[in-house]
């Protein structure tokens, strides 16, 4: 595992200190692995709009559940 610093004020380092039943290291990394995991649903929802703009077929969801429910009477 790689080791970075974190650097918070002071009086937030007293409550953490406060607080020794947490395991801080966990905390920070979870909220890193979760802006990660924001970033790469960002950039694949970008693609997504990308391809989308690319594509020749205009498919309509509304039209696709209205001739499916027809269909099915």
């Amino acid at each position: 595992m790689a080791t970075i610093t974190v650097r918070v004020p002071k009086n937030i380092r007293k409550e953490m200190k406060r607080l020794k039943h947490i395991n801080w290291s966990e905390v920070i990394r979870q909220a890193i692995a979760e802006e990660l995991k924001k970033d790469r649903m960002k950039r694949a929802s970008q693609k997504i709009d990308e391809l989308r703009s690319k594509s020749k077929v205009k498919w309509d969801s509304a039209a696709v559940i209205r001739e499916w429910r027809e269909r099915r009477r």
